[in-house]
């Protein structure tokens, strides 16, 4: 029989039903991981280890939150404060990392060489969209893209007359809120190309690509092939993607089968997709 770990590991581990054992928090700073931190604490889980590379801890977590109300600021640095593992930064920073049961982990750790020792833990993270998906009953709509990710949001928000949530410093996203929600409410998410390369759990019910520049491409995938001033209102007959690219993260990154955008998408992980080019 597994192990609750084990077994949590298989499936994926909830941040509503994370096994026993030490929590690490990477980035503790950060917008995300802080949030993470601020409902397991708030719901009686403060054995986490806070985990940061910033020189000035404090001064981080404010540049990070600057655009939160500052109720919710106040929470996320009271949590921060009631953990009880300490925080590990400079030589201490990742050590004990290999302990751990659960790691609240940012959305760039891929970027620097320092966070290496994460690819040995990958089967325990915790990722924001993937905390945020576990906890919403009702459809998701998700946002992709280079340009014009927040005010699309915005705009399927008001639509819907959902809740908007996502990449953005500006979204106000209160984990203790989504999960207290009515099932048929919708969740519109803003998801930026570095939460494509992580991947998440859930099939998502549409989701809405924006348009994409060349530098957002080794993870959102090219549109070469169709580029430039391309315009599609549907799908288009399926092109297979190379290798990491036409939206290969997407559909490497929880978005399911079906249908083919504009960009040749072969494979994506949600019931309906729509592509707005600008």
């Amino acid at each position: 029989m597994l192990s609750r770990i084990e077994a949590g590991r298989a499936h994926g581990l909830r941040i509503d039903r994370l096994p026993s054992g030490p929590v690490h928090a990477v980035g503790a700073a950060g917008l995300e991981v802080a949030s993470m931190v601020r409902y397991l604490v708030e719901h009686g889980r403060d054995d986490i280890v806070l985990h940061d590379l910033a020189p000035g801890f404090r001064a981080a977590f404010e540049q990070a939150h600057k655009l939160q109300s500052p109720q919710l600021r106040a929470r996320s640095w009271a949590a921060l404060c009631q953990c009880t593992g300490g925080l590990r930064t400079g030589r201490e920073y990742l050590t004990g990392i290999e302990h751990a049961a659960a790691v609240l982990t940012p959305v760039a750790w891929f970027l620097h060489r320092v966070n290496d020792p994460l690819q040995r833990v990958r089967n325990r993270f915790v990722t924001w969209p993937d905390a945020c998906f576990d906890l919403w009953d009702g459809p998701v709509i998700g946002i992709t893209g280079t340009v014009g990710k927040t005010s699309t949001t915005a705009v399927a928000t008001v639509l819907t007359d959902g809740i908007a949530g996502g990449s953005d410093r500006e979204w106000e996203t209160d984990l203790d809120v989504l999960a207290h929600q009515c099932a048929d409410r919708v969740l519109a998410f803003e998801l930026s190309n570095r939460h494509l390369r992580n991947g998440w759990r859930r099939r998502l019910d549409v989701g809405v690509l924006t348009g994409i520049a060349l530098n957002h491409e080794i993870d959102h995938g090219t549109g070469s092939s169709t580029r430039p001033g391309c315009r599609s209102s549907g799908p288009t007959q399926p092109r297979r993607a190379h290798a990491g690219t036409p939206l290969a993260a997407v559909a490497s990154g929880g978005w399911t089968v079906t249908r083919c955008s504009v960009l040749g998408v072969q494979r994506v992980n949600c019931r309906a997709w729509v592509t707005v080019w600008r």
